[in-house]
């Protein structure tokens, strides 16, 4: 890198391992001073130093990376707009879970553009002074370009190695590669969805580390699995923990399910012990087999620990009926004597 110049390594194996990369608009402008993307720890010096000088931050996305940026800037004292072309988190939530979100971000004050879609980046002495949607033009000092992201397969294609539907690094289940001796592993690399069966593309951390440890692990010898993932993922947008996993409701219906869905309102904690907080639980399931789909929580308290216990019930296959029998834990200070997990389960098992 130093001299630019290229050189050639022999290998007996190779494990890609070449990661996402930012997905980036195809507009006008997109190149301006004072857009950035947020993918590496440089980028995140680069976006603070950025926002330190800022007055008003454009964020377009309304995923992981641009409610957590709106939650920092905002704590900055910043002004911040917010584009989403549907609803915060579109991808994880359905609409009626994502409102408590929209609502948490109201309150703090950043100034919400759903249902528009950003067309273009207008400069001023060649930097960003503008985003136009599809509903208007607003004024910015920066913009953060918060759009998910797409596997990083450059060099597999150039290898000639297979990609799958999603678009990213096609792989058995010992994450071989279509190349002899070629194993990939992480966000360039799409994998099986435990409840559908089918390929999916879902970049996070805890997958992508397993995977390195799997491929590694098959490659000094060893024959490991990589049975597949849920998509189980937590955010903090303010004060609000939300947390999902398995499928939502409309998607589990796109995916062929008769899908049905209990949605209420339960304490953290039990109802005369202070401190606690309302979560909002919502748990999906097939009608014909009452399988557990999925589910999602929000509340200020008491949601990861529960959506981690769905996670293991979808991954063991159990039922809405297995679920109202789980041996969960009881004391006051964590949890009621009916959790919520185990109440929105018997709510289901009555619509079933």
């Amino acid at each position: 890198l130093e001299r630019n110049e290229g050189f050639q390594v022999e290998y007996d194996y190779m494990g890609l391992a070449t990661g996402g990369k930012p997905s980036i608009p195809e507009v006008e402008g997109v190149n301006l001073e004072g857009i950035y993307t947020l993918r590496t720890l440089e980028d995140g010096e680069r976006v603070k130093a950025a926002g330190e000088k800022a007055e008003t931050i454009g964020i377009v996305g309304g995923g992981y990376i641009g409610l957590e940026m709106a939650e920092a800037f905002r704590s900055l004292g910043k002004k911040v707009i917010l584009i989403q072309r549907s609803y915060p988190l579109r991808r994880a939530l359905d609409k009626k879970m994502a409102e408590d979100v929209e609502k948490v971000l109201v309150e703090n004050g950043v100034e919400l553009h759903l249902g528009e879609e950003l067309q273009e980046c207008k400069g001023h002495n060649g930097k960003v002074a503008k985003v136009v949607t599809s509903r208007g033009e607003y004024r910015v000092d920066m913009v953060i370009l918060a759009l998910g992201v797409k596997p990083n397969v450059d060099l597999a294609a150039k290898m000639g190695v297979k990609l799958g539907s999603t678009g990213a690094i096609k792989v058995d289940e010992c994450l071989r590669t279509s190349l002899e001796n070629v194993y990939a592993a992480g966000d360039n690399v799409e994998t099986i969805h435990l409840v559908t069966g089918k390929p999916v593309y879902l970049p996070f951390a805890p997958s992508a580390n397993k995977m390195g440890r799997i491929a590694s692990g098959n490659i000094a010898g060893g024959r490991t699995a990589f049975k597949g993932v849920l998509g189980t993922s937590f955010v903090k947008v303010f004060n609000l923990h939300v947390a999902r996993t398995g499928l939502t409701l409309d998607q589990a219906r796109q995916a062929g399910f008769d899908a049905v869905a209990a949605d209420i309102w339960h304490g953290s904690r039990s109802h005369y012990y202070p401190g606690g907080c309302q979560m909002h639980i919502q748990l999906v399931a097939d009608r014909a087999s009452h399988r557990i789909l999925g589910a999602a929580i929000t509340g200020e308290e008491g949601v990861t620990g529960r959506i981690n216990t769905v996670a293991a019930a979808i991954w063991g296959n159990l039922t809405v009926e297995d679920l109202t029998q789980l041996d969960l834990g009881y004391a006051p200070p964590f949890a009621p004597v009916w959790d919520g997990l185990v109440v929105a389960a018997t709510v289901l098992s009555r619509q079933l």
